[in-house]
């Protein structure tokens, strides 16, 4: 993939859209996790979600917009394993177990 200043400005402008929206919803919130977090959430998913859309060859054959709506689900897929990840690392070093039920 050849990255250039449109794939950089899509990932930005969808990132945030993305990282928003995941942050209200997973936060209840219409802040969600503040709005650095927010975007920084959302450009990392948006590259992730990129990144594995192309590895596993998901395309929706959207692109005549420069944005497309590939971008945005990919990017809101990707914010949404960033988040998951995050969540996970946190439980991992603050010991918590999961739950088993009880025999």
């Amino acid at each position: 993939m050849d990255i250039d200043i449109g794939h950089v400005i899509a990932w930005v402008l969808v990132g945030g859209f993305a990282g928003s929206l995941i942050g209200r919803i997973a936060k209840g919130s219409k802040a969600g996790f503040g709005f650095w977090k927010n975007t920084l959430l959302g450009l990392s998913g948006a590259i992730l979600g990129t990144f594995l859309f192309q590895l596993l060859g998901i395309d929706f054959g959207l692109e005549n917009l420069k944005i497309t709506f590939n971008d945005l689900v990919a990017s809101v897929c990707g914010t949404l394993l960033v988040l998951a990840l995050v969540w996970f690392l946190n439980r991992k070093k603050k010991g918590v177990e999961p739950k088993t039920p009880a025999a």
